[in-house]
């Protein structure tokens, strides 16, 4: 998948449109406060991501792999439209999961962070306001998250708010990045062939003489 992306850059471009349509979906829902459409609409908008994503891969690899047997994008594909289809049938209510998924990620999150204070402390970082920040930042991560596992009710309409910015950016990124790898590409082209012709040395040669004058 990653040699696919880097190959060719409008499949990062649709994927990053497509965080991009999920992140809004997901914070106009939780923006609503309905909890029913809020728990039917992020299953659809899971589904309808997952079935789109699984679409494009599968196509591209179809299209553009065609000398290999079996592909990752295959597998990709498949796990993405079987995960679709298990949210479509409501066997697996995603809501129900994303305060205790985003409650985690937050407390893993400050734990990394404080980890990487400590480092700092230990190699001698001269910037000790940036260290303080990154203990407050890891701090209040942590703080979040437990309180979002010991109070779930009270921090799920903030965690599905973040839940879709954080998508949201995430579609952002992948646009910028993929934006920039094109921009890269056309200038290194450009300047290819803008870049002047070596020229070839030519070798003098002597014809010699043999005739006695």
């Amino acid at each position: 998948m990653k040699s696919l992306f880097n190959r060719y850059i409008w499949l990062q471009l649709i994927l990053s449109l497509l965080l991009m349509f999920a992140g809004a979906l997901v914070f106009a829902f939780a923006i609503s406060n309905k909890t029913n459409v809020l728990r039917d609409g992020v299953n659809i908008i899971a589904a309808v991501i997952l079935f789109l994503f699984a679409l494009f891969v599968i196509l591209s690899t179809f299209i553009f792999e065609q000398d290999k047997p079996f592909t990752t994008g295959i597998l990709i594909g498949s796990a993405c439209i079987s995960i679709g289809l298990i949210l479509c049938l409501g066997k697996f209510i995603l809501l129900d999961y994303l305060v205790f998924l985003l409650a985690i990620f937050f407390i893993v999150l400050g734990s990394v962070g404080i980890l990487k204070g400590i480092i700092m402390i230990v190699q001698k970082f001269k910037n000790v306001a940036y260290i303080v920040m990154t203990f407050i930042a890891a701090a209040a991560c942590i703080t979040f998250g437990v309180l979002a596992l010991n109070f779930p009710g009270n921090f799920a309409l903030a965690l599905y708010i973040i839940s879709g910015i954080l998508i949201f950016a995430a579609g952002v990124f992948e646009l910028i990045v993929g934006i920039r790898v094109i921009v890269d590409k056309n200038n290194s082209s450009k300047a290819h062939e803008n870049k002047p012709a070596k020229k070839e040395s030519k070798k003098e040669v002597k014809e010699l003489d043999y005739t006695k004058k």
